[in-house]
């Protein structure tokens, strides 16, 4: 109770100024803190939530799959998840980079191997045994928030991304 009392105090958005860039860091979407958005997500509702958030780009997470997409001049980076497999039948979990390039930005997204494992076993413990099969497979416990697109890419392998944005 006091752990959720403490993070009710923390902001719902953070400001990253990195290079000439302003991101907003938001862990779903811009107005919902949990919203879903999957690389299949339009255009449109992405670019109206950066122009809302007044900024050169978003970065944010949640969905747990990663991907970045360059807007017009915009940026919006899903760095991807630690805590679970993106869903693409490995046991890998993903995080991003952003770092400056004499040319803008360099934006990459990465896989990481952890000892899995050991987290599952931890988790079945504390009877989080649909998670800890999902750390085992690389497989969700529930497609039930997944867009078409994303439900038909179940299981495949994901590539890591690198752009740069300028």
């Amino acid at each position: 109770a006091g752990t959720k009392r403490w993070m009710g105090t923390l902001p719902r958005t953070l400001t990253a100024i990195i290079g000439e860039k302003r991101l907003r860091v938001v862990h779903g979407g811009l107005s919902v803190i949990n919203e879903f958005i999957f690389p299949s997500c339009a255009d449109a509702p992405l670019n109206s939530a950066m122009n809302e958030a007044e900024c050169d780009g978003i970065l944010a997470g949640h969905s747990g799959i990663p991907f970045a997409r360059v807007i017009g001049e915009k940026l919006w980076l899903n760095s991807g998840a630690v805590g679970i497999p993106a869903n693409d039948g490995t046991d890998r979990v993903w995080y991003a980079i952003i770092e400056p390039a004499e040319d803008g930005l360099k934006i990459s997204t990465h896989p990481l191997t952890y000892d899995h494992k050991t987290a599952a076993g931890e988790m079945r413990r504390e009877g989080l045994t649909a998670y800890a099969d999902a750390l085992e497979s690389g497989h969700w416990p529930s497609t039930d928030v997944l867009p078409e697109q994303e439900t038909a890419e179940t299981g495949q392998r994901l590539k890591p991304v690198s752009l740069t944005w300028n």
